[in-house]
């Protein structure tokens, strides 16, 4: 009986310690190796919700932006006409009629004036990089010849110091290193003058190419007021910065441009009988509905003062920042948020 009952108790050993190891691997193993961050238990109480991740907006447009001429989520550059708005929302009315207005053709005519200063400013460009490039070989052929000079003059040298040299020729020896000596200091200089204008050629091509961006802004503007948004009340809007143009608040309907468009945050929103259950700088994780595989880590960083009215009732708009380690560029995707317990 003995041993019976010796190999039952080392079988049921056995089997819890299996049923443990199973159960510590599940507790461990998360659908993404890239989480640093273990997801929350099935019977974690936090939240579910649903949101959009979006780029964060780093530079605010002001203005509601009407009539979008660029779709969401697109690069713009920075004075490039992406909608209108309503001239009485624009915040200085006296500097907006202020500002100089072109008309088409006018600024049609400056836009090609500006590609001609630019062409030659390209080519300008270009005529001074080969004269810096000729200087430069120049002053090494020179740099030889020189010191080819110098060896023959040293040679010379020595040969008046054993008599086999006339004082003549060792006179004409000296000359020929004085003027190679200042062969090469002239081209030394002619290469240095070659390099500064190279760089000032630059320069004029920058400020001709900043040119072009503003006269091509300019007949945008004119185009738009000649379609009709002055007689409609209407003005074009320009980006303000170089980015992505991203939704900076849904509930107001504001844009803005990203700057880095791996800096995430997810919008969504809570009814009013889960408010208790959130608060700021509570841990979530998101993950995308597309690729339910990939988690990235959040944290709620604005619950809303005030509440809106939907037609599911009162909810408080809310919004996550997200960690992005990968550098994932998402814009508008949607996702799904699990919060730890508040």
């Amino acid at each position: 009986m003995r041993p019976k009952l010796w190999l039952t108790t080392a079988l049921a050993v056995m089997a819890v310690v299996l049923v443990a190891g199973k159960e510590a691997h599940a507790r461990h193993r998360t659908s993404d190796p890239r989480n640093a961050l273990s997801k929350p238990a099935d019977h974690d109480p936090g939240l579910v919700l649903s949101g959009v991740v979006s780029p964060l907006a780093t530079t605010p447009i002001e203005v509601a932006v009407w009539n979008l001429t660029v779709p969401l989520n697109s690069y713009v550059t920075k004075g490039q006409i992406i909608g209108n708005t309503l001239a009485s929302t624009l915040p200085d009315q006296a500097a907006q009629r202020d500002e100089p207005r072109l008309s088409p053709d006018e600024a049609g005519f400056a836009v090609a004036q500006a590609q001609e200063d630019v062409s030659q400013a390209e080519a300008d460009l270009e005529a001074a990089r080969a004269s810096e490039t000729d200087a430069r070989v120049q002053q090494l052929l020179t740099q030889v010849d020189s010191r080819a000079t110098e060896q023959r003059f040293a040679n010379a040298d020595q040969e008046l110091r054993v008599g086999e040299l006339s004082a003549a020729r060792y006179d004409d020896a000296v000359f020929a290193v004085d003027s190679a000596a200042a062969a090469a200091e002239a081209t030394r200089y002619q290469a240095e003058a070659d390099t500064s204008a190279v760089s000032d050629a630059m320069t004029r091509l920058q400020e001709a190419r900043a040119r072009l961006a503003e006269t091509e802004r300019q007949r945008q503007l004119a185009l738009a007021a000649t379609e009709g948004g002055q007689e409609s009340g209407r003005v074009a809007v320009a980006s303000p910065a170089d980015g992505l143009l991203v939704v900076r608040d849904p509930v107001a309907g504001t844009l803005g441009i990203s700057s880095d468009p791996s800096v995430l945050r997810v919008e969504t929103w809570i009814p009013e009988d889960h408010l208790l259950k959130l608060r700021v700088g509570q841990p979530a994780w998101v993950s995308l509905d597309a690729e339910p595989q990939v988690t990235l880590r959040a944290r709620v960083s604005e619950i809303a003062e005030e509440p809106i009215e939907s037609p599911n009732g009162t909810i408080y708009p809310v919004a996550l920042s997200v960690d992005n380690p990968q550098g994932l560029l998402l814009a508008g995707v949607k996702v799904h948020v699990r919060t730890a317990r508040p």
